[in-house]
């Protein structure tokens, strides 16, 4: 458990609470996929800030840096508006794929939509990304690199802990390998339900039930579950109804 008590002695994790936050998510995304890494997103970029339509219907959960309370990453979950007609009715993945989206495991056409979500944008600062250390995805054998990767895992184990609280237990999210195997690595069950795509890079569709994959995650994510949910259950809740404002 020494990675995660490292991590929280460095890091926290808690809901964007701002509007403020919000900009500043804004503006790492654009920093990160549009001037670092040359993204094409479907977003227009305005003010240095990388946003799209589905930032109006979304839900941040932000890791943060203890010393300079800084946003070093940040993840959005983007659930389907039940009352508009038009795009935003469903998530981006299901926009993308079409009726191409099929899963050996589950009828997917069929999860209420009340139960369903998307996880997308997770975005962690350049200078937190390492990864000479991490041929294999080897944590206990990187140090510092693999307490700096862990931003990501967290990111992704506080959305599955939020979706707990909101009861949407249906996460689909476009995923690229490396970031699937560190999933799967983690515990976490995962299917992919889509070819892949250059979405950015090579990138599948990915379907996960976060209540199946929190069964099943090891001692270390369990851990790290457990200390994030305290952390997020001592915030407001969130209903699955409510429509986050982008600003």
């Amino acid at each position: 458990m020494e990675f995660v008590s490292a991590f929280f002695e460095r890091f926290d994790v808690r809901l964007a609470s701002s509007e403020t936050d919000k900009h500043e998510i804004y503006r790492l995304r654009h920093e990160v996929f549009l001037q670092e890494l040359g993204y094409e997103l479907s977003g227009v970029p305005e003010n240095g800030e990388e946003r799209d339509d589905y930032d109006s219907n979304a839900i941040y959960i932000v890791v943060f840096c203890r010393v300079t309370q800084q946003i070093v990453g940040s993840a959005r979950i983007v659930v389907p508006q039940l009352h508009v007609i038009g795009s935003l009715s469903y998530l981006p993945v299901e926009n993308y794929c079409g009726g191409s989206l099929a899963s050996n495991t589950i009828d997917l056409e069929n999860i209420p939509r009340d139960k369903l979500c998307e996880i997308s944008r997770i975005v962690v600062a350049r200078q937190y990304r390492k990864r000479k250390d991490l041929e294999g995805n080897d944590l206990q054998t990187a140090g510092l690199d693999a307490v700096n990767r862990l931003i990501s895992i967290a990111l992704f184990v506080s959305s599955a802990a939020l979706l707990e609280t909101m009861g949407r237990p249906h996460v689909m999210g476009f995923i690229e390998k490396k970031f699937a195997r560190l999933l799967r690595g983690t515990g976490m069950k995962i299917e992919r339900i889509s070819p892949f795509h250059d979405i950015c890079g090579l990138r599948a569709a990915y379907y996960g039930n976060t209540r199946d994959s929190l069964s099943h995650v090891s001692p270390l994510f369990s851990h790290m579950y457990a200390l994030v949910k305290g952390r997020l259950d001592q915030a407001e809740s969130v209903s699955p109804h409510t429509s986050h404002g982008a600003g």
